[in-house]
């Protein structure tokens, strides 16, 4: 309901954005990719709450309700929208920034695997690391968290 209710904020003249995420479903042995919401049945709107008749807000198609705290709208921390704008490309489509590369010699932070020390063989939409790591002689794949992840030296 999330594209619903952006199409109808938009229509009040609300500005609005909904970062979204391919993701690779399977279903009856087919694998479709679809698009579904970076976070599903969450909306930024931004709003003057001083200047803009915000509670119609809740009386949209499609919103369930607006988070508020003391009556009045709860803001987003400083530069988290910013920071989500700049990861999505023109088509509202969510890509994980990462200065990693697949073939990096990695080291892992933090996890059931840290410190340990390995190459990595490919990233995933999903903020996740398929890495090799050496243990006990022998060369493991794990998947991994990328912000679990360092580039090793």
């Amino acid at each position: 309901k999330e594209t619903r209710a952006q199409h109808h904020l938009h229509n009040q003249g609300f500005e609005t954005f909904l970062p979204q995420i391919t993701r690779t479903i399977r279903h009856a042995r087919q694998f479709r990719r679809v698009r579904r919401p970076l976070f599903p049945q969450y909306i930024f709107v931004k709003l003057d709450p001083q200047t803009q008749a915000w509670r119609s807000i809740n009386g949209t198609i499609g919103v369930v309700y607006l988070i508020t705290s003391d009556e009045r709208p709860t803001p987003v921390p400083d530069g988290l929208t910013e920071m989500l704008v700049a990861m999505t490309d023109n088509s509202g489509e969510f890509h994980f920034a990462s200065t990693l590369k697949p073939g990096d010699p990695v080291l892992v932070k933090s996890g059931p695997f840290a410190n340990f020390a390995g190459k990595l063989e490919r990233l995933d939409a999903g903020g996740r690391a398929l890495l090799f790591l050496e243990m006990m002689g022998q060369e493991v794949r794990v998947w991994s968290k990328t912000k679990d992840l360092s580039v090793a030296r």
